[in-house]
């Protein structure tokens, strides 16, 4: 009698989307090759264009990709653009200067430095920070950011609020909760 191995497949590499892969006939190799093949149903090349429909005064997000773990955008920032006091105690995230220039300050504001092109800035989880535009450029800068396994994609206000959440616009953000 011919015995059948059962491969689990790793935990690090599940997640909600391959719960719903067929597989449940399928053993070792076979098995294997069907979760690779589903996830790479998946691949997602992206353009930046910017949007010609941002009113003056208005910041943007523009998406590029979003997996289960990471999330691309443009945020682009008009002259005097900012960001709130505020931290993501469930993401780290990178941000990388495409064009204009932008001041990066901590809790206390201390400027932690001023990037061009270029030039960016590693913020680690639970991080307090703020942002803003600098000079007469329009800003671009490539936001990567790496959620929490759990999924959840909190952002804390930090302090007085001087930004209302609803002045920056989303473009090819789909309904999220």
């Amino acid at each position: 009698m011919t015995s059948v191995e059962t491969v689990e497949m790793p935990t690090e590499i599940t997640d909600d989307t391959t719960k719903t892969i067929q597989f449940e006939e399928l053993r070792g190799a076979p098995k294997k090759e069907a979760f690779f093949r589903k996830k790479e149903e998946n691949f997602q090349p992206f353009k930046f264009e910017r949007p010609d429909d941002i009113p003056d005064g208005r910041r943007a997000h523009v998406r590029l990709a979003t997996g289960t773990l990471v999330r691309g955008a443009v945020q682009i920032l008009q002259s005097g653009g900012d960001t709130n006091l505020h931290c993501h105690p469930d993401a780290d995230g990178f941000w990388f200067v495409l064009k204009g220039r932008v001041e990066w300050y901590n809790v206390d504001g201390d400027l932690l430095g001023s990037f061009g092109p270029g030039e960016g800035i590693l913020v680690p989880r639970y991080a307090r920070y703020r942002f803003n535009q600098a000079g007469d450029e329009e800003a671009h800068l490539l936001q990567v950011i790496a959620f929490a396994h759990d999924g959840s994609k909190r952002r804390l206000g930090i302090g007085p609020q001087t930004r209302a959440p609803e002045k920056t616009l989303h473009y090819n953000y789909p309904d999220e909760d």
